[in-house]
C-alpha cells in the first residue's frame, strides 16, 4: 500500500533559511494535494527567540520588548502567511494549501514534540541549520525523529545563508 500524504506539519524557526524547508513542504503539498500546518514555537523570554522574532518582524529589540505576547504571535502568523503568499506568487505552478498557522509560546521543544506526537500528520518537514550529520546526533531534529512515528524530512540548510 502506498502511504497517503494529506497532512504536513512544517516546523519553522522564522529564519530566512527556513524558507527552504517551506519550499519542500509546498512541493510535497502540491504533489500530493495535501494541506500544510505551520508551527512556530518560541520562548518569549529567551533572548535568542526575541532577537530572531524582532529581526523577522523588523523591530528593534526595544520596540519588540514593549509588545504584548499575543500581538507578537499574531504578527508572526501574519508574516508567515505573507511568506507563503509570496512563494505561491513566485512559483504559480506549485499551488499549495496552508491549513493552519500555529504560533505558540512556551518551551519550544515541548510544544514541537507535543504537536509531533499528538497531531494527525502524515509527514513532518523541518529545516536544520547544522546539516544532516548533526541532526542525527543532536538538537530538536533528533528529538523529533526519536518520538515521531511518521516520516520526518530534515532539510539541511545552507551554512552560509
Amino acid at each position: 500500500m502506498i502511504p497517503e500524504i494529506k497532512k504536513i506539519l512544517l516546523l519553522t524557526d522564522l529564519s530566512e533559511q527556513s524558507q527552504k524547508a517551506l519550499m519542500y513542504a509546498a512541493n510535497l503539498a502540491h504533489a500530493y494535494d495535501a494541506k500544510i500546518t505551520i508551527l512556530h514555537a518560541f520562548e518569549i523570554l529567551s533572548p535568542n527567540a526575541a532577537l530572531i522574532a524582532s529581526l523577522y518582524m523588523g523591530y528593534s529589540m526595544d520596540e519588540f520588548k514593549t509588545k504584548r505576547e499575543i500581538d507578537i504571535a499574531q504578527e508572526i502568523k501574519n508574516r508567515i502567511a505573507q511568506t507563503c503568499d509570496e512563494i505561491g506568487c513566485k512559483f504559480p505552478a506549485c499551488q499549495f494549501s496552508v491549513d493552519k498557522i500555529l504560533v505558540e509560546t512556551g518551551r519550544a521543544n515541548d510544544i514541537i514534540l507535543q504537536h509531533v506526537k499528538e497531531g494527525d500528520f502524515d509527514i513532518i518537514v523541518m529545516g536544520n541549520k547544522r546539516g544532516i550529520k548533526e541532526a542525527i546526533l543532536g538538537g530538536t531534529a533528533r528529538k523529533v525523529m526519536r518520538v515521531c512515528r511518521k516520516p520526518v524530512v530534515v532539510v539541511p540548510l545552507d551554512r552560509d545563508a
